[in-house]
């Protein structure tokens, strides 16, 4: 008589169904399911975030579920101690990202899980229904955006609300410069507060300072000697961030960061410490160098990243604004090749 097979899936299914998980995936249309702390659920349909309350979500019940998904990948029962982030297959094919203190906030664990798609279209199909239609040709642009233009005569004129305004609803990657206290950290707080509600955030933090208590959906990630902040931002390319901010470029996680304000990331917001803004590209580009990943790759080709991925700089002094670079016209010249 043959052995019993022992199904170590099991134990996970009960458990995403204890959660509500598998009832969220099971939604037609959803494409994402997040868990951000206990006593709520997350998930995504039609690019659109929904979250509900659940009150039977307590934290005993998420580490259960993180446990059961780490044993299923590691079959290790300690994983998640000896690593507090881990990738994870779903029984049913779904991908999955734990978060757990304390990369994470103390009593919240983070779960990002990832649907895939099961339709297969023909080409016909796409012809058919309209998907290869509609489309923009890129072209090498000649001048800027008209709005680009507004926010230069913000800056002339002195109209910095407006102009924030702007680089916020445009999706601008903003850089805060200046030495310790000069309040480059307190006026990120004023602008975090500007971006939608409805989006899904992530920072990445090593003292927890920007605590966004009006975007519910959100995950604070922290740094130290359990987490590089390097493999903290390329964790976020797998919790479905709609805008992540950094708390302050140090060092090796500076190439991370780039990397992925260049994929799908646009609209972040981060500090580091520089002398004014137009040493500011110089200074991120040295970070690169020294590190690792830098070594490898030309110093002018990490300079002109830096410069065609950062939008705005802003140099801070006493708690006041000092300088502004916003510099449209030379980005355009960089991204044309030029």
């Amino acid at each position: 008589m043959a052995a019993p097979v022992f199904d170590n899936s099991k134990p996970v299914r009960s458990l995403l169904k204890q959660t509500g998980i598998q009832d969220k995936l099971d939604i037609p249309g959803v494409t994402e399911v997040a868990i951000n702390r206990p006593g709520e659920i997350w998930y995504e349909k039609n690019s659109m975030w929904h979250g509900e309350k659940a009150p039977h979500l307590d934290l005993q019940l998420c580490s259960q579920l993180a446990t059961a998904m780490a044993v299923g990948v590691a079959n290790d029962s300690g994983q998640l101690q000896k690593n507090p982030i881990c990738p994870v297959a779903l029984p049913d094919g779904e991908r999955g990202q734990i978060v757990m203190p304390p990369a994470t906030e103390k009593g919240c664990i983070s779960f990002t899980i990832r649907k895939p798609s099961s339709a297969r279209f023909s080409l016909q199909d796409y012809h058919d229904t309209g998907r290869l239609s509609g489309y923009r040709v890129i072209e090498k642009k000649g001048d800027i955006e008209e709005w680009q233009k507004e926010m230069i005569m913000c800056v002339k004129r002195g109209d910095m609300m407006k102009f924030f305004q702007m680089a916020v609803r445009h999706k601008l990657n903003l850089l805060f410069g200046g030495a310790t206290g000069s309040g480059k950290t307190t006026f990120s707080k004023a602008i975090v507060d500007l971006y939608p509600l409805a989006k899904r955030y992530i920072t990445i933090e090593d003292i927890h300072e920007l605590q966004m208590p009006n975007h519910p959906n959100r995950v604070h990630l922290f740094f130290g000697p359990h987490m590089s902040a390097r493999y903290l931002v390329q964790s976020c390319m797998r919790m479905k961030a709609d805008h992540i901010f950094m708390s302050e470029l140090k060092g090796d996680e500076t190439w991370s960061y780039f990397s992925v304000l260049n994929t799908g990331h646009k609209g972040s917001l981060t500090t580091a410490h520089f002398n004014d803004c137009n040493s500011a590209a110089a200074r991120l580009t040295e970070m690169v160098k020294q590190s690792d990943v830098g070594l490898t790759l030309d110093y002018q080709f990490i300079y002109r990243t830096v410069k065609t991925s950062i939008d705005c700089v802003c140099h801070w002094e006493g708690s006041y604004l000092k300088e502004v670079l916003f510099e449209p016209e030379e980005q355009l010249r960089l991204l044309n090749g030029e």
